[in-house]
């Protein structure tokens, strides 16, 4: 009775003990909510205070001008939107973390009474020792006080640190906003000053001769893309016929990445033709079947690897229960084959990517390897019935159909040696980057297992099959507008949305495509092949075949126009922080400039970085030293009436202009960026931290810079330009802040810090999406030299900045038409494309918004929006590359 006595006293004490902490916390805790709800109520009170009185100063200011255009009106009204939504987006920042909170504190209250529960649920049990009980009762009962008192600390902490945690955000979210207001305060400022220029410019354009509407764009049912395959993202390029039924499509891309032959096109191709019909003849998702492999850092899942299994199975999806009036579509890029049949006589075969597994007898066509024979497709698609359209399109060498046309080839055919193809042996004269392959995979010979049995064939659909070239000739990949595609599949796209239409006209637009191809390639030698069943031959009787075609892709010089480009574009390649779309960029851009604007090509030079392992001419690396030399090559000797044209793809990143801290500069960063600093500091800034440790970063040297270009220092380059000449420059990079432009859009040199979190990456190596954006450690020195900071004068010339997005913006790269690109880069190419190379300034920009908003709706990923700054003397009536 005395030790049940003392353990009943025991636990009566605990359990007092632990009440009495319980009501302590409890008390501290609501101590605690209550200072939190008072910070959040004084922060958000004194940020809608401000916002609201800043607010009204500025419709104060919008109202002193009666002469203000409703548009320029909207802009304000659109951009004191944005301050509300900030405010908002605070407020709910503020009851996130406070809904956090109380999660928590709820957790640990309920672990304090579930401990009670146990000391209270502690007593000697039937047959139990009193003494083991009791001194298992005062050993839990030690054990309770030393949690309860490490739970109280640990709470007083999270409290203290959620406190400190929201007063630091409610400071950066209130700094955040008050940049905002401070932009918008700035730029209204001079709205009055800008509107009235801009009425001035339109009163004297209308005395002078009229002027097209900027709503007057070219309509997009006439463009030549460049590229073409996803020009149906802005508007679908073709209707749909009036008597379709039912579609349906395969399409198949082989890059053989695991094997020692791959192709780096093809998976392009497949890209851009899957583009082409789901965003362009509009196809639905459940319409097409779409089997590619992908590549080593990206690979497919099995069942849309294109096997031969799979491939075969495919067929029989795309040919069975297909009635009269449907459409069947068919594509093939990757590798063509002629399999041994016997001495000197051969079979055509497609090669699947696991080719070289062993095969059954079943599945090997008696060679041992797995292949998909031409033969056998021609068999599937003898199945479909009359009043169904089917169309073939194979990018591969020996691509055509047996039993197919008037002069149709036999399945087993006799066939004498090819000849190497006529770009053997050229890849050391071309650039890196250049390098073509042949479409045609040679294996060893097997001995055959036996004769294969071949049964005729024979068509009542209506088919049409394009092959890549003839029987004799080789057909190639190789890169076009700066992507790595078969020279047939790009010639074939253009064709359909350019100009549809008949079998002759499709044929005879190919042609002329690879024609225009072939003047820069002039060992490019392939003609491509249509094959017709007797209901297409008989449907093409009586048609004019279309001999020749305009030249659609190029824009004449202006006469007595001098014109040079620079062009950069930086993956950072062997940096931790990395880009994979600024080179390709850069190529489409160089593309452009060369075959449709045909610039000389010693009139423009390329500054890329390589990530493919090839030597870059050390003229050709974008360092600092290059593209400043590079900038002064671009500007010197410039003549009035003279067109200069400067992109920049790559990183943009903000530094302090003083050791301070406060203001910050916007810079273009080089490729050897941090070549002068120490490499042990810049590797322990760079490297990450073991999993669950903080990030320590060490004290920064003090007489280190890094190589970086200003922005100020790239307006400084752009007043050498004279009056009268024109400058176009494309920044698809972040803060493309370019100061002093004209007095109505004068943006300072300076700006508060856009605020962007920590940027891990390492982990975004891991990502095919990437922003364009840099944050470097701040060092304590000046970047820009104090001579660039002098009285600023506003550029002579015509100025047409076409920039990636606003300041506060991260401009974005991202998988498209079977590569990574720019965002901007992309759509700017677009936009020059839909007005047929001929379109306005003020064309160019609403093309950008609106193919940079039908973006947004298939990559939530985008919030950038294009924006436009022009030079005094320059106008949006002018021409794009004028």
């Amino acid at each position: 009775s005395a030790s049940d006595a003392a353990s009943s006293t025991l636990a009566t004490e605990a359990e007092r003990h632990l009440a009495k902490n319980l009501a302590a916390l409890q008390e501290q805790l609501t101590a605690q909510s209550e200072v939190i709800a008072t910070q959040r109520v004084q922060a958000e009170a004194a940020s809608m205070s401000e916002m609201q009185k800043q607010v009204e100063e500025l419709r104060q200011q919008l109202q002193t001008s009666s002469t203000v255009p409703e548009e320029r009106l909207n802009q304000v009204a659109q951009d004191l939107a944005e301050s509300v939504r900030i405010t908002d987006i605070l407020s709910q920042k503020i009851e996130a973390v406070e809904r956090q909170f109380t999660l928590e504190l709820s957790s640990h209250k309920e672990d304090v009474v579930q401990k009670l529960q146990v000391v209270r649920e502690v007593s000697p049990k039937d047959g139990e020792d009193p003494g083991v009980s009791q001194a298992r009762l005062e050993e839990m009962i030690g054990t309770a006080l030393e949690r309860t008192e490490h739970l109280e600390q640990s709470l007083v902490a999270m409290t203290n640190g959620h406190s400190s945690k929201i007063s630091s955000e409610v400071s950066d979210a209130h700094a955040y906003l008050q940049a905002e207001i401070n932009d918008l305060k700035s730029r209204s400022t001079s709205c009055e000053t800008r509107l009235l220029e801009e009425l001035a410019r339109v009163s004297e354009a209308m005395q002078g001769r009229p002027t097209q509407p900027v709503s007057a764009l070219r309509p997009f049912e006439q463009v030549r893309s460049v590229p073409a395959a996803l020009r149906g993202m802005v508007q679908s390029a073709l209707p749909l016929p009036p008597d379709i039924k039912n579609r349906k499509a395969l399409i198949i891309g082989c890059s053989y990445f695991d094997s020692n032959a791959p192709l780096l096109g093809a998976f392009n191709n497949a890209w851009n033709v899957l583009s082409l019909l789901r965003h362009t003849l509009q196809f639905s998702e459940s319409q097409v079947r779409f089997l590619v492999d992908g590549s080593k850092n990206c690979p497919m899942p099995q069942q849309r690897r294109p096997t031969a299994a799979v491939i075969t199975e495919s067929l029989q999806w795309l040919t069975q229960d297909v009635q009269p009036g449907d459409s069947i579509f068919l594509y093939f890029s990757g590798y063509g084959l002629l399999l041994p049949h016997g001495v000197g006589t051969f079979e055509s075969c497609l090669v699947p990517i696991d080719y070289a597994a062993m095969a059954s007898q079943k599945d090997d066509l008696g060679s041992g390897y797995r292949l998909i024979s031409l033969m056998d497709v021609s068999i599937a698609l003898s199945s479909l019935p009359a009043g169904c359209n089917a169309t073939v399109v194979l990018d591969c060498c020996h691509s055509s159909l047996p039993g197919l046309g008037a002069k149709s080839q036999p399945a087993i055919f006799q066939w004498a040696q090819m000849q190497p193809p006529a770009f053997s042996g050229l890849e050391e004269d071309l650039p890196v980057g250049l390098h073509p392959r042949a479409r045609r995979l040679v294996l060893p010979s097997v001995p055959l297992a036996g004769p294969r049995t071949m049964q005729a064939t024979s068509f009542d659909c209506s088919l049409t099959c394009f092959s890549a070239c003839q029987q004799a000739q080789w057909c190639a990949e190789l890169p076009i507008e700066g992507v790595i595609q078969g020279a047939f599949t790009w010639a074939w796209v253009k064709a359909v949305v350019a100009n549809g239409g008949s079998t002759s006209q499709m044929k005879g637009s190919i042609e002329a495509h690879l024609a225009d191809l072939q003047k820069r390639y002039r060992w490019l030698d392939q003609k491509p092949q249509v094959q017709m069943s007797k209901v297409v031959e008989q449907q093409e009787l009586g048609r004019v075949e279309a001999t020749s075609l305009p030249d659609i892709m190029r824009k004449p010089l202006t006469p007595n126009v001098r014109r040079k480009a620079l062009i950069v574009g930086i993956n950072y390649t062997g940096s931790h922080a990395r880009l994979k779309g600024a080179v390709n960029d850069a190529w489409n851009m160089y593309t452009m400039l060369r075959q449709s604007l045909l610039l000389d090509d010693d009139r423009i030079r390329l500054l890329v970085d390589s990530d493919s392992g090839n030597k870059i001419s050390p003229a050709q690396v974008p360092s600092k030293a290059n593209i400043l030399m590079n900038l002064q090559w671009l500007m010197e000797g410039a003549q009035p009436g003279d067109s200069l044209v400067l992109v920049f793809c790559g990183f943009g990143t903000q530094h302090p202009k003083d050791p301070a801290g406060k203001e910050h500069e916007a810079f273009l960063v080089p490729s050897d960026y941090a070549e002068d600093i120490p490499k042990e500091w810049w590797s322990q800034v760079t490297s990450p931290a073991p999993p669950g440790v903080p990030k320590t970063v060490p004290k920064p040297p003090s007489n280190a810079a890094y190589r970086l270009i200003s922005m100020l220092e790239l307006n400084r380059f752009i007043t050498q330009v004279p009056s009268g000449a024109t400058l176009t420059t494309v920044l698809d990079c972040a803060y493309p802040a370019l100061p002093g432009v004209s007095p109505g859009c004068n943006l300072p040199p300076t700006f508060q810090r856009v605020q962007r979190g920590r940027v891990d990456y390492d982990k975004m190596l891991d990502f095919v999406t990437r922003p364009r954006f840099l944050e470097l450690p701040p060092l304590p020195v000046q970047h820009t030299m104090p001579q660039i900071w002098k009285p600023q004068t506003f550029p002579a010339c015509k100025l047409h900045c076409f920039c990636a997005g606003r300041l506060q913006e991260w401009p974005s790269e991202l998988p498209l038409e079977g590569t990574v690109q720019g965002t901007f880069s992309w759509a700017f190419a677009k936009a020059f494309a839909a007005g047929e190379l001929r379109c306005s300034v003020a064309q160019q920009q609403q093309a950008l918004e609106a193919i940079t908003a039908e973006l947004k709706q298939h990559f939530q990923g985008v919030e950038q929006s294009p924006s436009l700054m022009l030079s005094q003397s320059a106008s949006t009536s002018d021409s794009v590359f004028a």
